[in-house]
């Protein structure tokens, strides 16, 4: 997806998109695989090149479809803003948003 020509990075295919909210083990083994990287590059990579944050709120869990819709689209105008011009860096966006009370569903 990635390679490396005369020492930049470009891309060799089109970004990988899954289809949401479907059940899947390889899209959250993915996704544990990036929550422990982060985990590891929260001590090794410095503060101008990185960004950690999180916010808790009590919240309507009738609009959490709504929520998701924002985040995608917040999500793509990153990715066309970041990838524009001369690529030298890899980098990971991840954002969760998950309930911290008391779950009343039982998880698929």
């Amino acid at each position: 997806m990635i390679e490396i020509r005369d020492g930049k990075f470009k891309q060799t295919s089109k970004p990988l998109k899954t289809k949401t909210d479907v059940p899947s083990e390889a899209v959250r083994k993915y996704h544990k695989q990036n929550l422990d990287l982060a985990k590891e590059r929260i001590e090794s990579v410095s503060l101008d090149e990185r960004d950690y944050s999180s916010i808790t709120m009590a919240i309507n869990p009738a609009k959490l479809g709504k929520a998701k819709k924002m985040i995608s689209e917040f999500k793509q105008k990153l990715c066309k803003e970041l990838e524009s011009g001369e690529a030298e860096e890899v980098y990971t966006f991840a954002a969760q948003l998950f309930p911290i009370s008391a779950r009343k569903k039982k998880f698929k």
